[in-house]
């Protein structure tokens, strides 16, 4: 199956899931639990869109602790940035239609941990995402430990991966962590 068909696929199978918000909680709860998100000063997390697991709670913890906390920004250029967010109150809709913060663009080198979404995940570290790139191109300048987000029916045998794919370090599910080489 090629990626476009897998990627169409996929969305069926996450617009199925009846018990999102559950897992979605228990996501949350691995994430903060993790040595990775302790020691970070300074996260990459996302605002979900459509049926995504919803890491709003991190967002909240994040900036309740005091931690630099960033959102993607979709340029029309292929580019993605990380821009410092204070709140959602502050967010505005952008590219896509996704919620993004209008404000300090952080240097990719300053990232500790970046939660990545995407439409499936497997265990190399393999990531299907929506296909427009802008994850992996922004990951090659980041030296930070990055973990894929997904629901337990998100996680497949195998992700067709590309040269330009960047692997994930860890999986992060309702399960729990598992630990992939990856990027870190």
């Amino acid at each position: 199956m090629d990626k476009r068909q897998l990627r169409a696929r996929m969305k069926r199978v996450r617009g199925a899931i009846p018990n999102r918000a559950q897992q979605s909680a228990a996501i949350c709860g691995h994430i903060l639990a993790l040595p990775e998100y302790a020691r970070a000063e300074c996260v990459l997390l996302y605002m979900p869109i459509g049926n995504e697991a919803d890491v709003r709670p991190v967002l909240q913890h994040a900036l309740a602790q005091g931690k630099a906390v960033c959102l993607p920004v979709c340029r029309e250029d292929g580019r993605m940035d990380a821009v410092r967010c204070t709140g959602e109150e502050s967010l505005r809709p952008g590219a896509f239609g996704i919620l993004e913060p209008v404000g300090e663009t952080v240097p990719p080198q300053r990232i500790d941990l970046v939660l990545c979404p995407g439409l499936a995940f497997d265990g190399d570290g393999g990531r299907l995402g929506y296909g427009k790139g802008y994850y992996d191109r922004y990951l090659t300048k980041v030296h930070a430990f990055c973990a894929g987000v997904c629901y337990t029916e998100c996680r497949i045998e195998s992700v067709p991966v590309g040269r330009c794919d960047v692997p994930m370090a860890a999986l992060i599910s309702p399960q729990g962590v598992t630990r992939m080489g990856g990027s870190t």
